[in-house]
């Protein structure tokens, strides 16, 4: 006789798909909740994607940090290079996901990627904040990327 997890490890992969299937909730392709977990989708997909890809816009804000903020280029360089390892550092991110999944993870980014693009935002809108804290407010935006 077998034991439930012997007869669990003999399941089919479309045996499991069919079970999970009988899980999920049904909806139908054209009642109210499919058009809105649609339009849910669609709008969650488009901000994470153009959240996902500013980090290549920094030239375009670039000059306007160093004017507003009276940073020299190198400074400005400083901020850039925050921005780009900010975003490369993933390996933590990964473990991140691995342990939270990719509801907890993304809201996650969107909160650290918002402190760091509130913060260089309202860095601009009073014209003042010291070198370090616009560094560390780049390295946050790339991290929320």
């Amino acid at each position: 006789m077998l034991s439930h997890a012997d007869s669990a490890a003999m399941e089919t992969p479309a045996a499991k798909r069919a079970q999970r299937d009988e899980l999920r909730p049904q909806l139908s392709h054209s009642s109210p909740e499919a058009d809105a977990m649609r339009a849910r989708v669609l709008v969650t997909s488009l901000a994470v994607e153009s959240a996902a890809g500013l980090n290549y816009t920094f030239a375009l804000y670039s000059e306007t940090l160093k004017r507003v903020l009276s940073l020299s280029a190198s400074e400005v360089q400083f901020v850039g290079s925050a921005v780009n390892v900010g975003s490369a550092l993933g390996p933590y991110v990964g473990v991140f996901f691995d342990r939270f999944g990719p509801r907890a993870t993304s809201v996650a980014a969107v909160f650290v990627g918002g402190a760091g693009w509130g913060g260089l935002a309202c860095a601009l809108v009073t014209g003042s904040a010291p070198v370090a804290a616009v560094i560390a407010l780049g390295f946050l935006q790339g991290q929320g990327q």
